[in-house]
């Protein structure tokens, strides 16, 4: 399934990914006791803005099944958390996708030409030009600042089929445990 979210477009296997997540019996922060983890718990059914929690289902995610999550103090009261979640498929910014499509297209018209061109030296400009589209790889442009960002590969200890997709969530959340504040 085809998803356009935030200047990316995603392509999903979205029941793969429902099967990925059947597998895993719980989040990473239910796998923790540390109080960073325990004050993301506390939060973690309101902790995602509600565009999120819409995307994730669109994708298969389990939100409730975090595969990978870090926390840092930024502030007294404030801690910033980067949730990962996995999908099945891929993504790429806007700004990739003609790059993308672009060599893709030509070539399938350099081959189309190719098998109706007789003349050598027209056969072999067709042919060097289809060789160094096969070479573009073009770098990945900045990525403007959102709440999740993707990552084309698996940064998670769980293993997800391929090709696999890391959606990196940024959650600024407050310090609701009676723990002590870890600054």
């Amino acid at each position: 399934m085809k998803i356009e979210f935030n200047h990316w477009n995603i392509d999903v296997d979205v029941e793969a990914t429902r099967a990925a997540y059947a597998a895993i019996s719980k989040g990473d922060s239910e796998s923790c006791s540390c109080s960073m983890c325990r004050n993301f718990l506390a939060q973690r059914n309101s902790a995602y803005p509600s565009e999120v929690l819409i995307l994730f289902k669109k994708l298969g995610i389990d939100a409730q099944k975090e595969l990978v999550n870090s926390s840092f103090a930024t502030a007294p009261g404030k801690h910033l958390y980067l949730v990962g979640h996995c999908f099945v498929g891929t993504a790429l910014p806007d700004a990739l996708r003609e790059a993308h499509e672009m060599p893709s297209k030509r070539i399938q018209q350099i081959i189309d030409e190719l098998r109706e061109v007789t003349d050598p030296l027209k056969r072999q400009s067709l042919l060097h030009e289809g060789g160094n589209l096969l070479k573009v790889n073009p770098s990945i442009p900045e990525i403007p600042p959102s709440a999740v960002t993707f990552i084309s590969r698996n940064l998670t200890p769980v293993s997800f089929p391929s090709p696999t997709v890391t959606t990196d969530t940024s959650i600024t959340l407050p310090w609701v445990i009676k723990d002590p504040e870890v600054l």
